[in-house]
C-alpha cells in the first residue's frame, strides 16, 4: 500500500509543471556557476603560474651570484590556487596561501588578499 502511494505521489510530482521548471533553473545555476568558475580558475593558474616562474628565476639568478645570498635573503613563496573552492570554501579565507622563508627559518604565514573564490562571498 505504502510501495503504490509513494510511486503514485513521485510520478505526480514528476509530470508538474513546477517540478520541470524549477529543475531547468537549478541547473541552468550550477551550469552557469561552473563555468564561470572554471574560467577564473584558469586565470588564478595562469598567473600563479607567471609569479612561480618569476620566482625560481629571481632564485636562480641570486645562486648564480653569490650562494650565501640566496640562502639568507628572504623569499615569499606563493601557493598554487585550491581547486576545491567550487565545493565548499573549506575555510580557505583562513588557511596561508603565502609562506616568507629562508634557508634558515620560517618567518611568516599569510593570506594574501584576492586569492579565495569570489563566488562564495
Amino acid at each position: 500500500m505504502f510501495k503504490t502511494i509513494y510511486k503514485r505521489e513521485l510520478q505526480n510530482n514528476l509530470i508538474s509543471l513546477r517540478f520541470q521548471i524549477a529543475l531547468v533553473m537549478i541547473l541552468s545555476v550550477f551550469i552557469i556557476g561552473t563555468f564561470s568558475y572554471v574560467k577564473g580558475y584558469k586565470t588564478r593558474i595562469q598567473n600563479y603560474t607567471e609569479i612561480h616562474r618569476q620566482f625560481i628565476q629571481e632564485m636562480q639568478n641570486d645562486a648564480q651570484a653569490n650562494a650565501s645570498h640566496l640562502a639568507t635573503n628572504e623569499r615569499l613563496y606563493q601557493l598554487q590556487p585550491r581547486g576545491n573552492g567550487f565545493i565548499s570554501d573549506c575555510k580557505e579565507k583562513y588557511l596561508p596561501n603565502a609562506i616568507t622563508f629562508s634557508a634558515y627559518n620560517v618567518f611568516s604565514f599569510s593570506n594574501r588578499s584576492g586569492s579565495t573564490n569570489p563566488f562564495l562571498y
